[in-house]
């Protein structure tokens, strides 16, 4: 649909609504709604209503109602009615969160805002603010993000489905290894050191030190 952002690898079958952005390998049917963020790895037969925030890896045959947040691993046959909130293991010291998950303790300083739906393992130094949707593992230092990563420090503000990212402002990320990326939509692997102009759309691999000004 309009302002769609593709990062990923081996995408089939895949019915976008307006404002869908993904980061993702391998996913296999989905049908997204409006305002869909996947930053997961081998998800199949889902089926999102608006506002479905994927951050997991191996979800099969999950059908979400709305405001649904996933943020789990190896998650099978789930029907989740409306603001169905599924969460993380070891997350401790948390106001106003919805865990769908067995074993929740030991997480050293998470201090979540209002609305703060996590689905991450080990999260430590989290500042969240408003309506923040973890779904990663080893986040440190992230506000106000929507994320599907691994390994994601000083993160503000992000759409992301990526590895190892560092000090990324505002960016849609599909890709691997970048660092010091500002409001990038980016679907490549191996970028640094990228300064890209307003709404820049890259599909590239292994691009260092490129900047890209209004025309692309």
């Amino acid at each position: 649909g309009e302002d769609s952002h593709l990062g990923a690898t081996n995408i089939a079958r895949v019915n976008q609504e307006d404002d869908s952005h993904l980061g993702a390998t391998n996913i296999a049917g989905i049908n997204q709604g409006e305002d869909s963020h996947l930053g997961a790895t081998n998800i199949a037969r889902v089926n999102q209503e608006g506002d479905s925030h994927l951050g997991a890896t191996n979800i099969a045959g999950i059908n979400q109602g709305e405001d649904s947040h996933v943020g789990a691993t190896n998650i099978a046959r789930v029907n989740q009615g409306d603001d169905s909130h599924l969460g993380a293991t070891n997350i401790a010291e948390e106001e106003d969160s919805h865990l769908g998950e067995i074993i929740i303790a030991g997480v050293n300083q998470v201090n979540q805002g209002d609305d703060s739906h996590l689905g991450a393992t080990n999260i430590a130094r989290v500042n969240q603010e408003e309506d923040s949707h973890l779904g990663a593992t080893n986040i440190a230092r992230v506000e106000d993000s929507h994320l599907g990563a691994t390994n994601i420090a000083r993160v503000e503000d992000s759409h992301l489905g990526a590895t190892n990212i560092a000090r990324v402002e505002d960016s849609h990320l599909g890709a691997t290894n970048i660092a010091r990326v500002e409001d990038s939509h980016l679907g490549a692997t191996n970028i640094a050191r990228v300064n890209q102009g307003d709404d820049s759309h890259l599909g590239a691999t292994n691009d260092s030190q490129k900047k890209r000004g209004e025309k692309e």
